[in-house]
């Protein structure tokens, strides 16, 4: 017959699947286990670390490209801004005199609201809410050239700028504002 097998008695040592046996975690130090604990929590630290670094560099990236972002399309704006303004003095100006040379300011203006507006679209793509109002700002921008700015040139070529002047001027500042 088989004798039984004698077993030990199951103790509170590690439990299965454990990577050290249970002798030989019996027969480290504890000087020796304290120092992987210790190896252990420093690994530990040593990668949360490493994440934190990591993700705070790339957070630090994202708000640097959104700060110069902002920085430029406040740049864009502020160049909108500044060329329907000077669009509409010139077209003032030209209405009230007739004076050809009002007109220069006129087309640089064009010539650098279109450039803002087009620097603004490639800041804001991606910013549906933005895009809709950008759109808004050029199609106010387009009606006012079509209705007040076109007309007045035409008029004021045709020599009838001071019979329609303060029409133009009325009207197209409504419109401008």
């Amino acid at each position: 017959m088989d004798e039984p097998v004698a077993r030990e008695p199951a103790g509170p040592g590690p439990a299965p699947g454990s990577r050290l046996p249970p002798e030989r975690v019996r027969g480290l130090s504890l000087r020796t286990r304290l120092a992987l604990l210790l190896a252990l929590v420093a690994v530990f630290l040593l990668s949360v670390l490493a994440v934190q670094l990591a993700y705070q560099a790339r957070l630090s990236d994202e708000r640097d490209d959104l700060i110069h972002r902002v920085a430029r399309a406040s740049e864009a704006v502020g160049d909108l801004r500044a060329a329907g303004v000077d669009q509409e003095t010139a077209i003032r100006g030209f209405t009230l005199t007739g004076d050809e040379s009002f007109l220069e300011p006129y087309e640089q203006g064009a010539a650098a609201a279109d450039d803002a507006l087009e620097r603004l679209e490639g800041l804001l793509t991606g910013r549906p809410h933005l895009d809709d109002e950008l759109q808004e700002i050029r199609a106010a921008l387009d009606e006012w050239r079509r209705l007040t700015a076109e007309p007045a040139l035409e008029a004021g070529r045709q020599g009838a700028a001071t019979a329609r002047s303060e029409e133009f001027l009325v009207e197209g500042r409504e419109r401008f504002d």
